[in-house]
C-alpha cells in the first residue's frame, strides 16, 4: 500500500509552507514504476476531533499548494519509481491533523438542459449571455455560484464557466457532451442536451452540483430546465493521517520607535488574560 513520509506529517506552522512525499506502491507492496500514471492526491488539515474516515475529507477544502510527480531510483530496489512531492500551507492555528488520500475513481456528474435542442434560430452558444436575456442558468457547488451559462453552451464554454467562478474546480474538471442536440445529428425525444462533468483532478467524492435555472424562460417550443445527477461517485483510498496535532501557531512581536533616540522602557505581554 502507498504511504507518505516527511517532516510535514509531523509538524508545521501557520503561514509557513510544509511538505511530505508519497511513496506509491501497489496492493502487493511493490513500488509503482515510472511508466504508470500518478493518481490524484487529496490532503486536508482538519480539527483533530474529526474522525479519520475518508468520508469526512471534503474535496475543495484542501490545503495543497503544489504537487510534483517525479521518477526516483534512490530508495527503490526495483528500479525507478513514482514519487509525489506535496506542498501545503496551514492557514489556521490550532490542533489539527493532516489526512492524505489517493484518488481511485473520478467523480462524474451529468448536467442536462431540457429543451436545448429545440433552440430558436438566432440563439447559439456563441451568443453572449448578456444578449439572450433569461436564457441562462447557473451551477452551484457548495457555497460557490458560477457565472450565467447559455442554455445551448458548448462543452468548452460550460467548462470555462465552471472554472472561472468556481475556484475549487479550476484545472480539475473535464466537460464533454453526452447527448448531442438535433443540429449535431442527435434527436433526443425531449429536446435535451446532456454534459458529463468529470472531476479528474479531485480525490474522492464530490458534493453534487445544483442547477439554478430560475432565469430560464419558457418559449413557444416548450419549457427549458436544468437538472444535475451523479453518474459515478468518486472514490479514494486513505493512506495516512498524522497521529498527533501538528499545527503550531507562530506570533511575531514587533517593537517600533518613532525615532532613533530615547529607545528604552519595558512592555508586558499577556496570554489568555
Amino acid at each position: 500500500m502507498s504511504t507518505a513520509v516527511g517532516q510535514g506529517l509531523v509538524r508545521t506552522e501557520t503561514g509557513g509552507g510544509s511538505s511530505f512525499t508519497i511513496l506509491l506502491r501497489d496492493q502487493y507492496g511493490n513500488d509503482v514504476g515510472c511508466e504508470h500514471t500518478a493518481p490524484t492526491v487529496g490532503a486536508l488539515l482538519r480539527p483533530t476531533s474529526l474522525s479519520t474516515s475518508p468520508s469526512v475529507i471534503v474535496p475543495f477544502v484542501d490545503d495543497i499548494t503544489g504537487q510534483t510527480v517525479r521518477c526516483d531510483s534512490s530508495d527503490s530496489i526495483s528500479g525507478p519509481s513514482l514519487r509525489i512531492d506535496v506542498e501545503y500551507n496551514a492557514t489556521q492555528a490550532g490542533e489539527r491533523s493532516l489526512a492524505v488520500s489517493l484518488g481511485i475513481k473520478s467523480e462524474v456528474q451529468q448536467i442536462t438542459v431540457h429543451g436545448a435542442a429545440n433552440a430558436e434560430a438566432g440563439t447559439s452558444a456563441s451568443t453572449p449571455s448578456a444578449t439572450i436575456g433569461s436564457r441562462v442558468y447557473r451551477i452551484v457547488l457548495g457555497e460557490e455560484l458560477s457565472k450565467p451559462i447559455a442554455f445551448d453552451a458548448s462543452p468548452a464554454e460550460l467548462q470555462a464557466a465552471l472554472e472561472q467562478c468556481l475556484p475549487a474546480v479550476q484545472g480539475r474538471v473535464e466537460v464533454s457532451m453526452t447527448t448531442p442536440p438535433a443540429a449535431s445529428g442527435g434527436n433526443p425525444s425531449d429536446g435535451s442536451v446532456s454534459y458529463a462533468v468529470t472531476f479528474s483532478g479531485v480525490a474522492g467524492n464530490v458534493p453534487q452540483m445544483v442547477a439554478d435555472d430560475a432565469d430560464l424562460q419558457a418559449s413557444s417550443d416548450g419549457d427549458r430546465s436544468v437538472t444535475v445527477s451523479t453518474i459515478t461517485d468518486g472514490q479514494e483510498a486513505h493512506i495516512k493521517t498524522s497521529q498527533s496535532p501538528l499545527v503550531a501557531e507562530r506570533q511575531i512581536v514587533r517593537v517600533a520607535f518613532p525615532s532613533n533616540v530615547n529607545r528604552g522602557g519595558i512592555f508586558t505581554l499577556s496570554y489568555l488574560g
